[in-house]
């Protein structure tokens, strides 16, 4: 019975007062000794606040939520890096450029730099992940004054050393521009995915000119460095030019999103440039015959789309392939670029792109001519035209000019209206007059 009583008493767990008067009594042991440093002191101090109640639930409750935060944004940053980050609606929910934790992004530029300096640029910094933010026209492509520095170039220079190359622009046409693209959610959505890729590696964003001051990438390092991230600007020699908020934008990218839109406006009505005229030069036989020697540029449908990195960049080559055979079925011989292993609905876009085109032009000839039928009076009579000179018969200059005077004179004394608001037959006619008047006069020398 003794045995069991003594083990019954054993079992019995050891109240908290009992916890408390050991804690005391070893930190007494401690400090009689005087071998407990100020950490464990901190401690021992630390757990007898906890074991007498002290602590603030407050506290702790604000310490858990910063531990949940912490968690949620640890689950919206997963990604594989293949797509876009901000595709998930989680992370679209939860990732801000401002919740993110401060990055360090390097800004570069090519302009007209050689591929070897560009690249020697790059490894003073050790950039393995570049994203090009160019911006692109209304179609959605991107023109580089050198082909090296084109995105086909730089995806296959990137590949071949080992850098993650990305193109998402910002600042194209039917975005309004650069200022207006960044305020939007896809502008945000790629500065988010760039503070990303630069918290694991060194990631630079690539621009158009050399110097930052000319390119649209100084909005990029502003939205950057007001998120709390820094940014760099690297020159052609290699070094660093810290990016410091609160710039100035200058005039040409205030006022971008006011072109844009008028240039848009005038896409849609079908003036959005102006015809070009080429020359007797360049339609003369040995221009053509230069050009037919010329040899033709042969593009591979099927690489083209399989270049394409996302959904967005498909439909940019699928439209451009179209765009392509449609010229070269235009233009036969003298086309530029002709396309090799086309698939069957590229073709078919190409004369859906055709017969757009043609119904396009037809609506514009129409339009034309209504306008030009409602400016002719009616009530006017049409002057009749009398017939040309033979093509043996020579008009002298003096006569002609004298003629042609006179003929002014009298039409301003008839009270007629200027030449450039008088209906085209009318012009005809006076036209006419003054030939038929300048002929009168070479048949009769006398009057001279």
């Amino acid at each position: 019975p003794g045995h069991g009583t003594s083990s019954a008493s054993t079992d019995v767990p050891p109240t908290e007062e009992d916890d408390e008067q050991l804690a005391r009594r070893l930190q007494e042991e401690v400090e009689a000794s005087g071998a407990m440093s100020d950490a464990e002191v901190a401690a021992f101090a630390m757990q007898l606040d906890e074991l007498d109640g002290f602590t603030d639930p407050s506290l702790l409750a604000a310490q858990f939520q910063e531990y949940d935060e912490k968690f949620t944004l640890d689950d919206a940053e997963r990604w594989n890096g293949h797509g876009d980050l901000m595709h998930s609606p989680f992370s679209r929910e939860h990732l801000s450029l401002e919740k993110m934790d401060p990055v360090i992004l390097y800004s570069v530029g090519h302009g007209d730099m050689l591929e070897k300096d560009f690249w020697e640029m790059l490894q003073c910094h050790s950039i393995r992940v570049l994203y090009d933010i160019r911006p692109t026209d209304h179609r959605g492509e991107f023109h580089s004054r050198h082909q090296r520095f084109s995105i086909a170039s730089l995806r296959g220079q990137c590949r071949s050393r080992g850098v993650f190359f990305k193109s998402m622009p910002i600042g194209r046409e039917s975005a309004y521009g650069t200022l207006a693209h960044v305020r939007s959610d896809e502008g945000r959505h790629t500065l988010v995915e760039l503070a990303w890729q630069a918290k694991r590696k060194r990631t630079a964003f690539l621009g158009s000119e050399e110097l930052w001051k000319d390119d649209n990438r100084q909005v990029i390092a502003e939205e950057l460095v007001k998120g709390g991230h820094e940014v760099q600007h690297v020159r052609s020699d290699g070094s660093t030019e810290k990016h410091l908020p609160g710039i100035q934008y200058p005039d040409w990218l205030l006022r971008e999103e006011e072109r844009l839109k008028l240039l848009e406006k005038k896409r849609q009505a079908g003036e959005a440039g102006e015809k070009v005229h080429k020359s007797r030069l360049e339609r003369s036989s040995e221009a053509v015959a230069a050009r037919l020697a010329r040899p033709t540029e042969e593009l591979d449908a099927m690489t083209e789309l399989r270049l394409a990195a996302n959904q967005r960049e498909l439909v940019v080559a699928q439209r451009k392939l179209a765009r392509y055979q449609r010229l070269a079925d235009e233009k036969g011989l003298l086309a530029n670029k002709v396309l090799k292993n086309v698939p069957e609905w590229v073709r078919e876009d190409a004369l859906k792109q055709a017969e757009w085109v043609a119904a396009k032009k037809k609506e514009k000839a129409d339009a034309e001519a209504s306008g030009a039928g409602a400016q002719e009076d009616p009530e006017k009579e049409v002057v009749e035209q009398p017939s040309l000179p033979d093509a043996g018969e020579e008009l002298p200059g003096a006569e002609v000019e004298e003629s042609t005077a006179a003929a002014s004179v009298e039409a301003h004394e008839a009270h007629v209206a200027p030449p450039e608001t008088e209906p085209r037959q009318r012009r005809a006619g006076r036209w006419a007059r003054s030939r038929e008047v300048a002929r009168a006069s070479t048949e009769d020398p006398s009057e001279l």
